[in-house]
């Protein structure tokens, strides 16, 4: 019997087990601020801002709905700021959102500023995001084609250097970015990379310009051209006007944005239960309900495009359009082993800003509880076991690193998937991080979760947030990757679907 059937914490995990993707929303929602800046539509030699943008301040207040109800506000500055004979603009941003989640409300902040040249985008930028005691923050600049920051988490920071083009600008996933550039005619476009401080990456970031609408704002019609922002497969939509100013957006996760006056932005937020985040991101499937702990399932997927679709893998397998998904039996790792290539094994057991693997205190207590066994497996299950029995499972915004993890000793499957991850990295043995999703007896649904994927002669799911030795056949895995991954995840959100034909 697996530790999850325990009565004692069975009500526990069914509230403490889903993924929290409002820190990954909130930086996707404050990012785009500030995306794009074009003086013309694709092909266009080189960005730069118009003379018109780099000269206006600018003080705006935009509301955060979850469904009909305030949840937060993001409230950006821009002005002219020259720096010898580069003239450009300092962005100041600061967002505040408190979410419903299983009948709790947890809140998060975002704050910082950024600089861009007129002519070569982004140059520095310093931002921090705060949940709760947790805090992290990531400072930077570009020079000579590279972006170098740093990612500060808990007492630690590490280094980030990342490649680029010379005319890189900040941005995001949420579509705010048609805010600064110049309104296009409906059918035209345009592509530039951008940098993304929620996934800590460069990535090309689309505007097409759809149609012309009025719509009310303020009681008043605006006119406005409906623009759609696609990063990473997520696509969202802002209504801008000729002024190059967003009035609404709206997100495929169930946030809307929209402006408001600054009074109304610091209004104390309405009480009431609204509607709960997890809840609404999940996914009820079509057909059968399965069981929590199914061996076995056979599902059909739609509404992503082939190359999100789940992944082919020795316990995921796929058959034309349905894929079948069963739990792992560990004794039979001998039988089915797989080879790891050199530089693979070296790659998931490397340290990062977030699976703190070479800190001193991960090191003793990985070393602590696997012992001096020589086999892997049997280290394996006494870190699962560690984990699963010294978290408490608490639902948690926040983007962890192990080590504030071990401070806090709480979290969600984020926080049990990362430390426990880092600990196996730390006793010599390859994991990764899995996310996907996983069924859900309360909702009746499947909600978006993560779990370890762990190296022993074959690569095996192993879930800290229940105790699972091998998951059971409802974990589908979507991804894998560390916590700056994650955002992938909204390129699924609200739009995958799930058909189950078989359970057992």
């Amino acid at each position: 019997m697996s530790l999850r059937k325990r009565q004692e914490t069975q009500e526990v995990l069914r509230k403490a087990k889903f993924l929290v993707p409002a820190a990954i929303i909130l930086f996707w929602l404050v990012m785009m601020g500030t995306l794009l800046y074009r003086e013309a539509v694709v092909p266009a030699l080189r960005p730069r801002l118009d003379v018109s943008r780099v000269n206006r301040p600018e003080n705006a207040w935009m509301g955060l709905f979850f469904g009909d109800r305030r949840v937060g506000f993001i409230h950006w500055t821009t002005g002219p700021d020259t720096r010898g004979d580069d003239a450009g603009f300092r962005l100041d941003v600061l967002a505040r959102m408190t979410m419903p989640l299983f009948g709790q409300s947890a809140s998060l902040s975002l704050n910082g500023h950024a600089w861009q040249s007129g002519y070569y985008g982004l140059r520095d930028f310093d931002f921090s995001l705060r949940t709760g005691d947790n805090e992290m923050r990531i400072e930077g600049a570009v020079a000579n084609d590279t972006l170098d920051a740093r990612v500060h988490t808990g007492e630690d920071s590490y280094p980030l250097k990342i490649p680029v083009r010379h005319e890189l600008l900040l941005g995001g996933g949420m579509g705010l970015g048609s805010m600064s550039m110049p309104v296009l005619e409906p059918g035209q476009s345009a592509t530039i990379d951008t940098f993304d401080p929620s996934t800590m990456g460069v990535v090309p970031a689309t505007i097409e310009a759809l149609e012309a609408q009025t719509i009310t704002v303020g009681g008043k019609p605006v006119s406005t051209i409906v623009m759609a922002t696609t990063v990473a497969g997520t696509t969202t939509k802002a209504w801008v006007t000729k002024e190059q100013e967003v009035v609404r957006a709206e997100t495929s996760f169930g946030i809307t944005v929209q402006k408001i006056s600054a009074d109304e932005a610091v209004a104390p937020l309405p009480p009431g239960e609204g509607a709960d985040l997890l809840r609404t991101v999940s996914i009820k499937p079509i057909g059968l309900s399965p069981s929590p702990d199914a061996r076995r399932m056979r599902v059909r997927f739609s509404g992503v495009p082939a190359d999100r679709m789940p992944p082919d893998t020795p316990v995921q397998r796929r058959e034309g359009d349905i894929w079948t998904i069963i739990e792992p039996d560990p004794a039979k790792r001998s039988q089915e082993a797989e080879p790891i290539t050199g530089p693979e094994a070296q790659k998931y057991l490397a340290s990062d800003a977030f699976i703190t693997s070479d800190h001193a205190k991960i090191k003793a207590l990985a070393a602590e509880v696997a012992g001096d066994g020589q086999d892997d497996w049997d280290k394996a299950v006494r870190l699962l076991g560690w984990v699963y029995e010294h978290l408490e499972k608490k639902p948690t915004l926040s983007m962890p690193n192990a080590l504030d993890v071990l401070r806090a000793r709480q979290g969600d499957c984020n926080e049990h998937a990362v430390l426990f991850t880092a600990l196996l990295r730390a006793a010599g043995i390859p994991a990764r991080v899995a996310i996907g999703l996983a069924w859900s007896e309360e909702m009746r649904a499947f909600g978006y979760h993560a779990w370890t994927e762990v190296f022993v002669q074959r690569w095996l799911p192993m879930d800290p947030t229940f105790g699972e030795r091998a998951t059971d056949a409802t974990h589908i895995k979507l991804l894998d990757g560390s916590i700056e991954d994650w955002p992938r995840l909204l390129g699924y959100v609200g739009s995958l679907r799930i058909e189950v034909l078989e359970a057992e």
